[in-house]
Parts: structure tokens; C-alpha cells; sequence
């Protein structure tokens, strides 16, 4: 249906140059026909600025700035011509020269060319760069301006010269119509694709209409133009160009929206021309000061313009570099966030290779020394089952019996920590696991003499995980917590749970001494406790056991005290969901 819509578009403003066409050859020189050549004019515009408006609501970013920049220049272009209608259809009397609108024809190529100057931007859709963008664009407008009113205006609102007029007028939009078509050339070398098409037309269509407009100049000159003549012909043909350049712009996909550039920094042609633009107004002052031959009163009119124009330019560029080095901090920002983005990620990829390291070698001697051992408890109580054991001997047995058993028991935890035996995972309700931890450290909590806070959330979605694992971790962080207060003599144990869009978050903190290196405290063997108090492997399981569990653990110490470790973990919706996804992928692959 879309595509049907383009054609039709394209086919009516085809028709209607086709019409004019014909009937600047065949028909007389009449009203009618006047009437009729500015209707053609005016439609072809119309639909070129509804067409390109279209484009822009329906991009986004910098293509929907720039779709936006060249509505408005068409929109501009239309205003001109519903002046010269007005004159001609309902006036009923001839243009006048100089005419009001020349100055609208003038600068309907500004916002043109500032949506060329934006697409050979190399930097994304974000924020400050159309900030950047639109000041470009209001500084390179209201430079044009500034030379149309040096320029142009002295010769009809300072002094009264028709002819003079006239030729300012033409050379300075000759040289802004061939700098627009240089912009265009630059991107067509640029880009590549339907954005190459896309410039092809746009060239093509811009030279059209240079020539008509000169033609058509020419004309007028020698008094043998009139609307509806053959020299319209031209320029209802880049009226219609430039309305296919609007509905093939809408045909460019969202993931070729960014004309593919051959560098990522930033484009340094914004900054010279707003120098050079700078520059030029002194230096035009200078040259008409001393080696201009224009009257007195038109050079004191020139010096005021450009006193002016200095202080509105300044304005601007100050502007802008405050822009710039606002977004160099924000560069500087985030290059910084990413550097410690990477030495986190780098630090937690050593830590896993420690722990797979540590997991392979553990449960390597756990097996060895399993098979032992299941031997010695065998014998113990194949010994326990002799009925001439004297009682001294049966102690003995059952001494042996009991350190082989919690040798073994010993065993099953390092095979636990090297991830040896595979868990059951379940829906686990957090604040429930956290309950059943207060209960099971409540003879430990009264006796270290700490407080227990609780700031459990509400309506917490429950988490995909081994309730034994899962409790595991929580009471080696409880314990943590509480040895780290003894020094100090209690303190406060705060647990606070609440839920993150898709994650569940478990907080312990307390109020002891707090840790010499957070960073360390995940290391294998890593331990500030006394010799014989501590392994310094319960952390390294409890990092382990959380990312097995594809979730995330990270401590740091607070401002006024202690420690605060926190536990990330994916809720079980996500869980199911990312599991789903997976099944899905598995099953697409196998049909392959």
C-alpha cells in the first residue's frame, strides 16, 4: 500500500510537469495559462514539502533533522511562490522588481544545505550532537543572512539601484546554489546504496533548477519570460526531481538511516566554517573600507551590519565550544566508565579462572581421597560388627568410624565447591531463606551480641535456584558479618531485600571493621582472620555457587563503618523466560 501511495505521488507530480510541458508549447500567452503555470508550480512544491515532511516523522534522530531541514527549505520555496502567485492570479498584475520575496528564495536554500553539512556528520543520533547540529545550522543561517543584507540589501533599501540590485542578487545565489551542489557532490562520493541514489537525484535536480532559474533570469531581463512559458519547463521538471528525491528518501530502511562514513571522529569541517565565517566578516569589512567603490552611505550601512554580525557570530561560536566542552566531559566520562567496566570485567574473568583453576584441582584430590576413605568406613564398621571387641576397642572403632565419616563430610563440601555435584533448582522465596538464616545464627547472634534489622521487600518475586546453595551463601555472608563486628564488641547485622526490574537483590551489612581489600575477599585462600580461624575459601564458594546461579556478588565498605555485600540474582520469570528462549533457539537449530 505504501508503495502504491509513492507512485501515485510520483506519477501526479509526473502528470503535472507533463501538463505544463505541454501547454508552454502549445497554448498562447494568456491569463489562463498563467494561472494554470503557477497552480503546477505551487502543487509540485506543496507535495515536495509534504513528502519530505512525512520522511521526517517517520525517522528518527539525525535523518528525521535532516528530512526536517529540507521540508522547511521547501516549505520556504513554497512561500515565495505563493507570493508571486498572489501577485499574478489575484492581483492580476506583474511581479514587482525587486521583489519582496527574493529574500525567501534566497534563503530556502540555508536549511537545505545545514541538512547536507548534518549528514556528513560521523557521529551518532544522540543528544548533544543535534544540539551541535541545529547550532551549525542557525549559525550557518543567520551567516547567509548576514551576507544577503551586506551584499544586497544597501541597493534597495540604501541607496536605489535596480541593476546593481539585481546582479548582487544573482551572484551571491549563484555562489550559495554552487555550494549547495558541492555539498551534494561531496555526499554523493560519500555514501553508497539508495543514500548514493538518493544525492544522484538531488544533484540532478539542482543543477535543473540552476539552469532554469538562470534561464528564466535571463528572460525576464530581456522582458521575454511569463509564467507558463517555455523557460517554466526546466523548472517544473527539478520541481517534479525534487519531489521524487522526497518519496525515495522514505523508502530507506531504519538500519540505513547513518550514510556509512569512512571515520567514527568527529567531523572537524563544522568548527573551520564556523571560523571562516568569523573570519570573513572583518575581512569583507576591511575590503569595502578601503578598496570597495560603494557610496558612503552603503559602506557606513556594510561597517553596521558587520558590527552586528560579529557580536550574534561570537555569540554562537562561544555557544557552541560551551557545548563542546561540555560533551568532551561527557566523553571523558564515559571513556572512564568504560575503563573501569573493563578492569571490573577483566578482575571477575581472573577470579572465575581462579576458581576453575581451584575447582579442578580440588576435586581432583577429593575423588582420590574418596575412594580411601569409603574403605576405611567399610572396615570400621565391619570391625564394630565383631562380638569379641573388648569396650576399649569398640571406642576405638567408633573414634575412627566418626573422623572417617567427617573426613568424608569434609570431602562432599570441597566437591560442593568445585561444582562437582550438580543442584536442584527451585522457586526459592528470598525473604523466607533470610528468616530461616536469623533463626539458625540466633544462639550465635545473642551470644556476639548483635541486633538483627530487617527491611525485607514486599511482594518479592522469587528467585530459580538450590535452597541449599542458596543458603549456603547466605550464612557464610551472616557469619562474615559477625565476625567482622566481634572486635568491636555486636554491632548491627541490617539484611534488606527489594527487587530491581528483573532481579532480585539481597543486601548484608554490618556495622564492624570493614575490609582491608575488597577486591581480595573473592580470592581463593584470600582470609584477615587468625591462623587456624579461617580457610579463606568461603567466599570463593559463595562467589562461585552465585555465578553458577548467572547471578552477581560485589562488596564494598560503607562511608560510616563496616561492610556491605550485595547479591544479585535473576527472578525466576526472567529465568523461565530466558530458558524458553533458549529451548526455542535449540529447537530452530535441530530443524536446521
Amino acid at each position: 500500500m505504501k508503495i502504491t501511495k509513492d507512485k501515485l505521488v510520483v506519477c501526479s507530480a509526473l502528470l503535472l510537469a507533463g501538463a505544463l510541458t505541454a501547454a508552454a508549447l502549445a497554448a498562447p500567452h494568456t491569463h489562463t495559462l498563467t494561472v494554470f503555470g503557477d497552480f503546477v508550480q505551487t502543487s509540485l512544491l506543496v507535495i515536495g514539502t509534504a513528502a519530505m515532511s512525512r520522511n521526517a516523522v517517520q525517522s528518527r534522530g539525525r535523518v528525521r533533522f535532516f528530512w526536517g531541514l529540507m521540508a522547511v527549505g521547501f516549505a520556504l520555496w513554497t512561500v515565495s511562490q505563493l507570493g508571486w502567485t498572489y501577485f499574478e492570479v489575484l492581483a492580476r498584475q506583474e511581479v514587482p522588481n525587486p521583489f519582496l520575496g527574493d529574500v525567501v528564495v534566497f534563503i530556502h536554500l540555508v536549511p537545505m544545505m545545514g541538512a547536507l553539512t548534518l549528514q556528513m556528520q560521523a557521529t551518532g543520533p544522540d543528544k548533544q550532537s543535534l544540539e551541535l547540529s541545529t547550532l551549525d545550522v542557525v549559525l550557518l543561517l543567520f551567516w547567509w543572512l548576514y551576507l544577503y543584507t551586506y551584499v544586497v540589501i544597501p541597493w534597495r533599501y540604501v541607496v536605489d539601484d535596480v541593476g546593481r540590485y539585481s546582479n548582487a542578487f544573482n551572484s551571491l545565489y549563484l555562489t550559495e546554489h554552487l555550494l549547495f551542489m558541492a555539498g551534494v557532490g561531496i555526499l554523493w562520493l560519500r555514501t553508497h546504496d539508495r543514500w548514493r541514489t538518493l544525492y544522484g537525484n538531488l544533484m540532478g535536480a539542482a543543477l535543473l533548477y540552476g539552469f532554469a532559474f538562470y534561464a528564466a533570469d535571463v528572460a525576464i531581463d530581456l522582458h521575454h519570460y511569463y509564467t507558463g512559458s517555455v523557460y517554466d519547463i526546466p523548472l517544473v521538471a527539478s520541481m517534479a526531481g525534487f519531489v521524487c528525491v522526497g518519496v525515495a528518501g522514505g523508502r530507506i530502511k531504519e538500519n540505513q538511516e547513518f550514510p556509512p562514513t569512512t571515520t567514527t571522529a568527529p567531523n572537524p569541517w563544522s568548527g573551520r566554517l564556523a571560523m571562516a565565517a568569523m573570519l570573513s566578516l572583518p575581512v569583507l569589512a576591511l575590503w569595502h573600507q578601503f578598496k570597495g567603490n560603494a557610496p558612503p552611505s552603503v559602506r557606513e550601512f556594510r561597517m553596521v551590519v558587520t558590527l552586528v554580525a560579529v557580536l550574534v557570530l561570537g555569540l554562537l561560536v562561544f555557544l557552541k565550544q560551551h557545548l563542546l566542552t561540555q560533551q568532551l566531559g561527557t566523553s571523558l566520562l564515559r571513556s572512564e566508565e568504560s575503563l573501569n567496566n573493563y578492569k571490573r570485567l577483566q578482575k571477575q574473568l581472573v577470579q572465575s579462572e581462579k576458581l576453575i583453576s581451584l575447582g579442578q584441582l580440588v576435586a581432583g584430590a577429593a575423588h582420590e581421597i574418596n575412594n580411601p576413605l569409603t574403605a576405611i568406613l567399610g572396615f570400621s564398621e565391619m570391625l564394630a560388627l565383631e562380638k569379641n571387641l573388648t569396650p576399649s576397642q569398640e571406642d576405638f572403632v567408633e573414634k575412627i568410624r566418626r573422623q572417617a565419616q567427617r573426613t568424608k563430610d569434609l570431602v562432599s563440601n570441597l566437591l560442593d565447591f568445585a561444582r562437582q555435584t550438580p543442584g536442584q533448582k527451585t522457586r526459592v522465596d528470598v525473604n523466607a531463606l533470610l528468616q530461616t538464616v536469623i533463626k539458625l545464627n540466633e544462639t550465635r547472634l545473642q551470644r556476639r551480641q548483635v541486633r538483627v534489622e530487617l527491611d525485607l521487600g514486599l511482594k518479592l518475586p522469587p528467585v530459580m535456584a538450590d535452597k541449599n546453595q542458596l543458603l549456603q551463601v547466605f550464612l557464610h555472608l551472616s557469619h562474615n558479618a559477625v565476625d567482622a563486628m566481634e572486635p568491636k564488641g555486636g554491632g548491627v547485622l541490617r539484611l534488606v531485600t527489594h527487587a530491581e526490574e528483573n532481579e532480585v537483590v539481597i543486601e548484608f551489612s554490618d556495622t564492624g571493621i570493614g575490609l582491608k581489600e575488597p577486591d581480595r575477599v573473592f580470592d581463593p585462600f584470600y582470609t584477615t582472620k587468625g591462623l587456624g580461624q579461617g580457610t579463606g575459601l568461603g567466599l570463593s564458594a559463595a562467589f562461585g555457587i552465585v555465578q553458577e546461579h548467572h547471578g552477581k556478588i560485589v562488596c564494598s565498605n560503607r562511608p560510616h563503618g563496616g561492610a556491605t555485600f550485595e547479591v544479585r540474582l535473576h527472578s525466576a520469570s526472567r529465568e523461565k523466560a530466558a530458558t524458553a528462549v533458549t529451548s526455542a533457539s535449540a529447537s530452530v537449530a535441530s530443524r536446521a
